[in-house]
């Protein structure tokens, strides 16, 4: 039998094909820069003015002070709403206001007399400006330094406790000014879904000058005080005294 032709396979490469470098994904953006030109709104914290305490006493041409001898001080306690608008990813600015009101009225009936005694009232209100600078930043929080002044009054007037030849009412005047920078961080909650809600925590030093004043017609006392502190907390609910040391806010 005739042997058969052997068959010829041939085979051909096809060649690999080259190799494509990928680009690598940019990383998403972290919380900080999600709120890059938006508004933060929130509660900055708790501020105490100065404010005098004393009465008038005398008469209408001669008019003194009780105490006459120096300044007993007390304190308005202002809360600070404020805003925060970070102009670049590095550079923001905030501003704050604070403002409180105390009065009232005593009404007393005995028959048919009637007596309705007016409390003293007290007017408070402070300012406060920013420049939070951003250091470094993690994917939920930011870390900053914070320069910052705040100023603040408060004002009252009491009245003499008789109307015959009674002395002017009591001018009491109080101010208080604060210098300072902070050091600290804003935490955002993006890992709960809400990167535009924060939460900030900081340290810092700050110098208080503080005046409080009393004046009736001629005569005047004034108090005036300085002091250089870091900000330190005694009791847990003293995270909220003081402007900036502890705020939450949102950003629109």
């Amino acid at each position: 039998a005739p042997v058969p032709a052997p068959v010829r396979v041939e085979i051909t490469k096809v060649p690999a094909p080259e190799p494509t470098s990928a680009e690598p994904a940019e990383p998403p953006p972290t919380d900080h820069e999600r709120v890059v030109r938006r508004v933060g709104l929130g509660f900055l914290g708790i501020s105490d003015l100065p404010i005098a305490v004393a009465e008038p006493t005398g008469t209408e041409d001669s008019a003194g002070l009780s105490p006459n001898d120096r300044v007993i001080v007390d304190v308005v306690s202002a809360p600070t709403l404020g805003a925060r608008f970070w102009l670049t990813r590095r550079f923001g600015i905030d501003a704050g206001l604070g403002f409180s009101y105390r009065g009232g009225s005593t009404s007393s009936e005995l028959g048919s007399s009637t007596a309705d005694v007016t409390k003293q009232s007290v007017l408070g209100f402070l300012v406060h400006a920013g420049a939070p600078i951003m250091i470094t930043e993690l994917s939920h929080m930011a870390l900053l330094v914070i320069p910052g002044v705040t100023f603040g009054m408060a004002s009252s007037d009491v009245e003499p406790l008789f109307e015959e030849n009674a002395p002017p009412p009591a001018e009491l005047r109080g101010y208080r000014l604060d210098v300072g920078v902070r050091a600290g961080a804003e935490i955002h909650f993006g890992f709960m879904g809400l990167p535009n809600l924060a939460l900030e925590a900081g340290i810092g030093l700050i110098f208080t000058s503080e005046w409080a004043s009393a004046t009736v017609g001629d005569q005047s006392v004034v108090d005036h005080s300085m002091r250089l502190t870091t900000t330190s907390f005694s009791d847990p609910w003293d995270i909220f005294r003081g402007v900036g040391s502890v705020s939450a806010r949102y950003y629109f």
